[in-house]
């Protein structure tokens, strides 16, 4: 009863909190991050991982006060993760959206915008800091999270900066614009679609695990980023829908 009365970003960072997940703030020059990270040792390589859209729109027309997504899959997964791991909170998201710079924009057609991208970016080589220089960083997104992940692999380029070697996406959305018409919405004009990026270099290894159900974000939308990279692999989780099953198939792939 308390869970369904607490605002969405309360639920959230409540999950966290119950897995035993360290919870710090970080702030960029554009805008404010939660950081939550758990207490497994570090072993040459993190997992940074970023949650889904959550709930940008109410019935799909209203701007949501608070787009912190309800479910915890990305807690979830990360919580039965055994390397070190991070999850990075998305701009005027987890309670940030009172923030003096942040607009509804923000979380609907501009949540994969340029200023959007370029804060997690920040946010994520902040993070960076606490660990070793020589770090090989894997990028774990589920559902839009996983558009953020190919976007800030593609923000990173040529240099290289994070030293990303691989991208996970789970029930990722790499075609933004497919994915709008798919549902029959508004494009995200103020958005960057991944597939329409330029390529990630070879060394950048990409898996793109898709539920065969998935009614919500269809394999398709993933594949055909695919097929544009120069190393990639589809995982086809047989049963799979937008929500269930990940964690084993995570866990194999990891």
């Amino acid at each position: 009863m308390l869970c369904s009365c607490a605002a969405p970003h309360q639920t959230f960072n409540h999950t966290a909190e119950q897995l035993h997940f360290i919870q710090s703030y970080l702030k960029t020059r554009l805008f404010n991050h939660i950081v939550f990270s758990n207490h497994k040792t570090y072993k040459n390589e993190v997992h940074i991982y970023f949650a889904g859209d959550g709930t940008p729109w109410i019935q799909g027309k209203i701007p949501a006060v608070d787009p912190t997504p309800r479910d915890s899959v990305a807690l979830t997964l990360m919580n039965h993760d055994k390397s070190a791991s991070v999850l990075i909170g998305r701009p005027c998201y987890h309670g940030f959206h009172q923030m003096p710079k942040c607009e509804p924009v923000h979380w609907t057609n501009g949540r994969y915008s340029p200023q959007i991208v370029e804060s997690m970016h920040l946010a994520l080589a902040e993070t960076l800091k606490s660990f070793p220089h020589n770090t090989s960083v894997v990028l774990i997104g589920y559902s839009g999270g996983a558009t953020l992940a190919s976007l800030l692999a593609q923000w990173d380029q040529p240099q290289n900066k994070l030293n990303i070697s691989k991208i996970i996406s789970i029930a990722g959305n790499q075609d933004i614009d497919a994915w709008c018409d798919y549902h029959n919405v508004p494009r995200l004009a103020a958005s960057m679609n991944p597939v329409k990026q330029p390529a990630l270099p070879k060394h950048i290894a990409q898996i793109f695990i898709v539920g065969a159900n998935d009614k919500v974000v269809l394999p398709e939308h993933s594949i055909a980023y695919a097929e544009r990279q120069p190393n990639t692999r589809v995982i086809w989780v047989e049963g799979g829908d937008h929500v269930c099953c990940w964690q084993r198939t995570l866990e194999e792939v990891l």
